[in-house]
């Protein structure tokens, strides 16, 4: 039962944020935030008052939505802790009619992100919502993304709708044209089925795997520079025939292991004894595909570096260094092909950064030449793993100019590429060259694919895997 005032005062609410927070009835020493929130006596003070102006006698009617105790509820539970579900704090507080945005993420989080997995760890649920708002940073960064099209039927236009301002028209039956059976011909779609081109390919190891005791989790780091490596192995014999030369150089040695158990479909036990060249403990490849796949082939790779200065009176006028990270590709401005990336990595001229030893004793002025730098390769492998991560992000070359970079020259050696390895949240996947045919890899599907229509709007470029061949 309830019953409504007749009294029209209304309450002096509109105390200001630092009217609150000087409150002296506010004791932030106090243990608990109901003791020590500013809002909890404000909230105390509204109801006194309420329940003072409603205290005279009135009609007493039904009312099914009267329920003290929800007023009890919010005074003490949701009251002292009022900021953090409204807009109190804003410089410009906005009400909504709806939380539908909030409810929105949740169901983003719980079903997206989390794939509905409650019992993970705080650390293993960050690191999930890290890697997840990441790409959603990225989408809305990276140039050329697209997003895909709006779910549901477009909204009809509200004159379209409207019977007065619509014209007269007849619903006419369209007439079917018929042929009978000696016009009819061979479907056009049915003489180019695509999965007339997906028959006849090879077999690729999946996602994880079991060897005996021993479980294979978060493959994905390796499984896709050993598919895309091991498919130009079958088809290229010049590669072969380098591959042959490192046979006593790690990783080379055991790449040809791998290779061969791949060759017999044994891809788990492949997976394991390419996976204990990383670390011993080899169960859970969790982490960056550079840790476990590329670095490995980096380390082949050694160059000496060479810099001079163009100003004479330099205090560094010729610096030599000596590099084993392979091939570094680190430009600041937009290029064509992958072939100029690496003629750039070669042979560059940057701003020189050496100070001091320029004018006066103590002088830290900067240097105004210009540096030259060239380097030589020392030693090479067969396989070259480009880092195009970040070119790619800030759009120095683009996807397209990438695929099409299908041979590279470093230092008279020839590399063609054999695939692109793919990033999207926390996941790797690859397109691997069949040919002139190009294919999708996504060792959780362990089959070769057709691009999926939101490739380039979900997955981002990783490395690309260049094999030599002359």
């Amino acid at each position: 039962m309830g019953c409504e005032a007749d009294s029209d005062d209304e309450l002096n609410d509109d105390k200001s944020q630092e009217e609150l927070l000087s409150d002296p009835s506010a004791d932030l020493s106090k243990q608990t935030i109901r003791e020590s929130s500013p809002f909890t006596p404000l909230f105390e003070s509204i109801r006194s008052k309420t329940l003072e102006d409603t205290n005279q006698e009135c009609e007493v009617v039904d009312n099914d939505m009267y329920l003290p105790s929800v007023v009890d509820l919010i005074v003490s539970s949701y009251a002292p802790i009022f900021p953090l579900w409204s807009g109190i704090m804003l410089e410009k507080p906005q009400t909504r009619d709806t939380n539908s945005s909030v409810e929105s993420w949740f169901k983003y989080v719980k079903s997206d992100i989390m794939s509905g997995e409650r019992d993970k760890r705080p650390a293993r649920f960050v690191m999930k919502n890290k890697s997840a708002i990441h790409a959603r940073i990225i989408l809305e960064t990276f140039p050329g993304a697209k997003h895909g099209k709006t779910r549901g039927k477009k909204r009809k236009n509200d004159t379209a709708s409207r019977i007065d301002t619509q014209e007269e028209s007849w619903n006419k039956k369209k007439q079917k044209k018929t042929r009978n059976l000696y016009h009819k011909t061979p479907s056009h779609k049915h003489m180019t089925s695509k999965k007339t081109k997906m028959t006849n390919l090879p077999v690729v190891m999946a996602w994880g795997g079991k060897v005996g005791p021993t479980v294979l989790d978060n493959t994905c780091t390796i499984d896709n520079g050993l598919t895309v490596v091991h498919l130009f192995h079958q088809r290229k014999e010049e590669f072969r025939n380098f591959l042959a030369l490192y046979e006593e150089c790690e990783p080379f040695t055991t790449l040809k292991t791998v290779l061969s158990l791949m060759d017999e479909k044994n891809f788990n036990q492949a997976k394991l004894v390419w996976a204990r060249l990383s670390t011993n403990s080899h169960t859970n490849l969790f982490g960056e595909e550079t840790e476990f796949m590329m670095s490995h082939f980096d380390r082949q790779w050694k160059s000496r570096t060479v810099s001079k200065c163009s100003f004479d009176e330099c205090s560094e006028p010729m610096r030599e260094s000596k590099t084993k990270t392979g091939i570094s590709l680190n430009l600041d401005e937009t290029i064509e092909n992958m072939q100029e990336v690496v003629n750039r990595w070669l042979r560059c001229e940057t701003p020189c950064t050496a100070r001091g030893d320029l004018g006066e004793p103590g002088d830290d002025t900067a240097c105004e030449g210009v540096r030259q730098t060239r380097r030589m390769i020392k030693q090479a492998g067969p396989v070259a793993a480009l880092r195009v991560y970040e070119l790619c992000m800030a759009d120095q070359i683009s996807f397209h100019n990438l695929m099409s970079s299908k041979e590279i020259n470093i230092d008279d050696r020839v590399f063609e590429l054999a695939g692109v390895t793919m990033y999207k949240e926390g996941h790797f996947c690859a397109i691997v060259f069949l040919d002139e045919e190009k294919y999708w890899y996504d060792a959780l599907n362990a089959c070769l694919t057709q691009f999926p229509k939101d490739m380039l709007t979900r997955y981002f470029p990783s490395h690309a895997l260049y094999c030599q061949i002359a």
